[in-house]
């Protein structure tokens, strides 16, 4: 055979090729490292050509023995030729031992054993048995072992939280034999950290570690079939640190059927915590991959549980934070601030800036808008990239409006769950477009003067001029922030367009605005003093 055994008897063949005719063939056996002969084997064409075969067949080997042998050839001249001096190894028997158990799977689990053969003989169909009487599991398998190899079988298997001690048998076919029986059976504690879950049943229940963190996959929540990992974690980087230091076990939730498992509706997350354990009043966070940020989940305390919903697997981790302050939120429109009764035009551009120093938690759930009794949906934001500055946040939004009074109101989460909820701010949206001149203070003057006005709406063109009483311009403010709606000052420090102070007297203003070619104009006189 292509690969002898101990218990094969064996037959040398060889081809030989000569010009002339071949008078005797045969074939010597040295005893192993030496060039002494043990025996001299004649061999005999086989099949009519030019192979030639021992006709005594060789048996009785050693396992693990090596002989050396040779193959001679005379023609009829005397003239003797050889074969290179060849080592033949029988291999060792075979010796099976089981090594590694271990969960497995991507979307269903499975247990994976792996049966190591030491010995150099393969072995055919070796049995393996693999039992868990606390689960109510027992299987059996066939496998095929290399010499000097291993395979691996998986059986599978339905996992349920806990710890649990399997026993595994493996043996070869009762006509081989073994070199070393002790490594044939094997226990194992294996703590279950996979878990099926379909789209129809979820996980059926809550699974992971009993007494430490488990997890919940309501039905119907997930889109397709996934094994479920749940592990603890702790390859933490600088990043990861808690804001406080606390030290906590993190827990790695994740689906193995790859990118395309996907969440229609939250999982549910549980942390277990004795009456002493150091974070008896922390709270659970989930860790954000893209802006590398810890964030806070809302939760519900049930005695010594602390239940929470995430629509995203991941880490999550009980923790502590100092932080007590919600983040500070400015509203403005028109990239203006703006204040309680306000002028804003129908169709306004509002941003609401948020800033944290711990950081402002990006999740649209994070913020509300609510524009009178509407809420603003996220889907209507431009919304800045938290990644890139996860200490801010600005978002933008477009409003048409009706004429009247408005409100709007905006409430802001930090990291931490902290929340900032605005006063409302109550605005004006004009039912026409209008200039309204509130005077110019003080007139007379002597230094300065400003000149007080509102735009009910955004103007196209705004201006304010000053003339002398001959009717010749001196200064003219004409800026683009001019034409913006709601509440101006513009002041004159009572120079002209080159900078020289004016003379003591009487001057002419002139102030418009013009919207969609209607102009409106508001003229007057100021003194200036010394």
């Amino acid at each position: 055979p292509p690969e002898p055994t101990a218990r094969d008897t064996l037959f040398i063949s060889s081809v030989i090729r000569h010009y002339g005719e071949i008078e005797r063939v045969w074939c010597l056996i040295f005893s192993p490292g030496e060039n002494t002969v043990i025996d001299s084997l004649p061999m005999r064409p086989k099949d009519g050509g030019f192979r030639f075969q021992t006709l005594k067949g060789l048996s009785g080997f050693e396992p693990g023995s090596v002989f050396r042998y040779a193959v001679f050839a005379e023609d009829r001249e005397q003239a003797v030729f050889s074969s290179d001096t060849l080592n033949l190894r029988i291999p060792t028997l075979p010796d099976l031992s089981l090594s590694d158990l271990v969960l497995d799977g991507a979307e269903n689990t499975f247990l994976r054993i792996t049966v190591r053969n030491l010995g150099g003989e393969s072995v055919t169909d070796a049995r393996v048995r693999l039992a868990c009487e606390a689960a109510g599991f027992s299987s059996e398998a066939l496998l095929d072992i290399p010499g000097h190899g291993q395979s691996d079988f998986s059986f599978p298997f339905r996992p349920s939280p806990g710890r649990f001690r399997f026993s595994g048998t493996v043996w070869a076919d009762s006509q081989r034999g073994e070199n070393n029986l002790i490594h044939q059976t094997r226990d194992w504690t294996l703590e279950m950290d996979h878990f099926d879950a379909d789209a129809q049943h979820g996980t059926g229940g809550w699974v992971g570690f009993p007494g430490g963190f488990t997890c919940f996959v309501p039905p119907a929540a997930l889109t397709s079939q996934s094994a479920l990992k749940i592990e603890r974690f702790t390859a933490f980087d600088h990043e990861m640190e808690t804001p406080s230091g606390a030290e906590g076990t993190a827990y790695r939730v994740h689906f193995l059927a790859g990118p395309g498992t996907s969440l229609s509706s939250p999982i549910q997350i549980r942390f277990s915590r004795s009456p002493g354990d150091s974070l008896r009043g922390g709270v659970p966070y989930r860790w954000d991959p893209e802006i590398r940020q810890w964030l806070y989940l809302d939760h519900e305390d049930q005695d010594s549980l602390v239940v929470s919903r995430s629509r995203f697997t991941g880490l999550f981790r009980l923790m502590h934070s100092r932080d007590r302050t919600g983040p500070r939120v400015e509203i403005q429109v028109q990239n203006q601030p703006f204040t309680p009764m306000s002028y804003i035009p129908k169709e306004a551009r509002f941003s609401v800036h948020i800033t944290d120093d711990s950081g402002v938690d990006p999740r649209s759930e994070a913020v509300s808008i609510y524009l009178g009794e509407h809420t603003v949906p996220p889907n209507q934001w431009i919304a800045s990239d938290s990644a890139a500055n996860i200490r801010s946040r600005i978002i933008l939004f477009d409003a048409k409006l009706d004429p009247g009074e408005h409100r709007i109101r905006v409430e802001a989460s930090d990291i931490h769950g902290n929340r900032t909820v605005t006063t409302p701010v109550v605005f004006r949206v004009a039912e026409k477009f209008s200039l309204q001149f509130l005077g110019n203070h003080p007139n007379p003057f002597r230094r300065e003067t400003v000149f007080v006005y509102v735009l009910t709406d955004a103007a196209d063109q705004a201006s304010l001029k000053i003339y002398t009483v001959s009717g010749r311009m001196i200064r003219a403010f004409e800026d683009a922030g001019m034409g913006a709606p709601d509440y101006h000052e513009i002041v004159w420090d009572g120079t002209d367009a080159w900078g020289d102070e004016v003379a003591n007297g009487v001057y002419f203003f002139r102030l418009r605005a013009r919207q969609d070619g209607r102009m409106e104009e508001i003229t007057g006189k100021i003194a200036k003093v010394r």
